[in-house]
C-alpha cells in the first residue's frame, strides 16, 4: 500500500489522525530493522574524525 495524504495545514494548523500502528510491523521488520542492518565496522572513520579534512 502506498502512503497518502490525509490532511493538508493550509496555514498553523495542529492536525491528527489515528494510525493502526499494526500496520507498519511490515517495514519495521524488514526494510527499517535497523538493529539487523547495522554495521558498526564502518563507523570508524565518522567516529574518529574531528574538524574537517581537505
Amino acid at each position: 500500500m502506498s502512503p497518502s495524504i490525509i490532511s493538508k495545514a493550509t496555514s498553523d494548523e495542529l492536525i491528527t489522525a489515528r494510525c493502526d500502528m499494526d500496520r507498519c510491523q511490515f517495514g519495521k521488520t524488514t526494510i527499517f530493522d535497523f538493529a539487523r542492518h547495522r554495521r558498526i565496522e564502518h563507523y570508524g572513520r565518522i567516529t574518529s574524525q574531528t574538524g574537517v579534512e581537505r
